[in-house]
């Protein structure tokens, strides 16, 4: 199943989300991207997906 991912440039911090200005965090997912997983973050109030570019070595 494909998610529509928005790719964020983190600057400093990651703390609000940009699309709805929830505040207080995020949800991790993980999705296997070939020979590594993808851990991106979920906004608990809208459920947008983000990708910060975190890859976790299987």
């Amino acid at each position: 199943m494909d998610h529509d991912v928005m790719k964020i440039d983190m600057q400093q911090s990651f703390k609000d989300c940009p699309v709805c200005n929830y505040g207080d965090g995020f949800h991790s997912m993980f999705k296997k991207a070939g020979a590594e997983l993808q851990w991106l973050l979920i906004c608990p109030a809208c459920h947008r997906i983000f990708d910060l570019g975190f890859k976790i070595p299987k």
